[in-house]
């Protein structure tokens, strides 16, 4: 008795699986996730934890841009520029040497405010007054919604 061979129409090449070679793919991955760690240490650095920031009731804008000079008022009133401390005599003074540079770099100046909502209306008033005298037109008060930014 004789054993046939079926018929194939397709070459024996076809049977073998094309190779996938997974390292560049998690080369690429693990880029990707070393950019993002980069740039979140980046943005939060400017951040003063001990800052609570009061809850935003309207809807959030969509369109914000990101701060280039962030002023932190903690719950005592003390106040810090960019992560460093400041005095509040000295504002002015660092909010025209912003003001200056931004305008040697052909760029808009835009001040975010990080108020602690315990303390006093006064500080977060003197503040807003020397951003005026400045004559900054891009200000912002920064503010936590109920279920981001770790609202209760």
């Amino acid at each position: 008795m004789t054993t046939h061979k079926p018929i194939r129409f397709e070459s024996e090449e076809a049977d073998r699986a094309p190779k996938v070679s997974f390292i560049p793919l998690i080369d690429i991955v693990l880029q990707i996730i070393c950019f993002y760690l980069f740039i979140s240490a980046g943005v939060q650095n400017y951040q003063d934890s001990s800052v609570q920031l009061p809850e935003m009731k309207s809807d959030i804008l969509g369109n914000e841009t990101p701060a280039e000079f962030t002023i932190n008022i903690d719950g005592e009133g003390a106040m810090n520029l960019n992560g460093k401390p400041l005095d509040p005599a000295g504002l002015p003074a660092a909010l025209q040497a912003a003001k200056a540079k931004a305008v040697d770099a052909k760029q808009h100046l835009m001040v975010a405010i990080r108020a602690d909502k315990r303390q006093q209306y006064a500080r977060l008033d003197s503040v807003l007054q020397a951003c005026r005298d400045a004559q900054v037109p891009n200000v912002s008060i920064r503010a936590v919604t109920p279920t981001a930014g770790g609202g209760r």
